[in-house]
């Protein structure tokens, strides 16, 4: 139920395929890891995440050499685009009847790149969604580096447990571990653009 608006969001990407748009070569290379839904009561948002945030969805992406400047590097722009997606795609675990169900538009899109991504380098995505309202919209994300290999296929569950610095975890659940500092976080506002709730649809969506 929780994890449904994510699903469904990231299902109407995958359909964007066959209409292609500027964020689909990013699409084949991100796999959705977890999202965890958080109360005043969970450890998991205390103890791994900003204070007093509501969500935190986690993705693994492969850096493809298509998104890659000539240093063999991810390249800036297709940084900023990656978080773009990953935080948009977030925001559906908290959306509500008009109340960003339409995903909403970008306000501000903030971008500090701190350490180069290498071609071919498995990283975890994490979007932490600080504030959500009738307007309004905040997600912070941040990219760090996969340690070691990631096998099998990656799990789909709510309310996972993130233990130190690992993503993941829990039975039945795929363990990512971490390793080092961030390589690039980001700061997304957006906008609202749902019809108010009881009157008619969610606003145009940006799938």
């Amino acid at each position: 139920m929780i994890l449904n608006g994510v699903q469904c969001v990231l299902r109407a990407y995958t359909d964007t395929a066959q209409n292609p748009n500027f964020d689909t070569p990013l699409h084949a290379h991100l796999s959705h890891l977890s999202t965890s839904i958080h109360t005043s009561s969970s450890a998991f948002a205390s103890a791994s995440s900003a204070p007093g945030t509501l969500s935190t969805t986690l993705f693994l992406f492969t850096v493809p050499a298509s998104t890659c400047n000539v240093l063999g590097t991810l390249h800036g722009g297709a940084t900023a685009t990656l978080f773009d997606l990953t935080t948009s795609i977030a925001v559906a675990a908290v959306a509500k009847p008009g109340m960003f169900q339409g995903l909403g538009v970008t306000r501000t899109l903030n971008v500090t790149y701190l350490r180069p991504v290498s071609e071919g380098m498995r990283v975890v995505v994490g979007n932490e969604v600080l504030s959500v309202g009738g307007k309004l919209a905040v997600v912070r994300g941040w990219i760090r580096e996969v340690d070691g290999e990631v096998d099998g296929k990656v799990d789909e569950k709510v309310d996972e447990k993130v233990d130190g610095d690992g993503a993941g975890g829990g039975e039945g659940t795929q363990e990512v571990r971490m390793k080092g500092g961030y390589l690039a976080t980001c700061e997304h506002g957006k906008v609202n653009t749902d019809s108010p709730a009881g009157r008619g649809r969610p606003g145009k969506s940006k799938l």
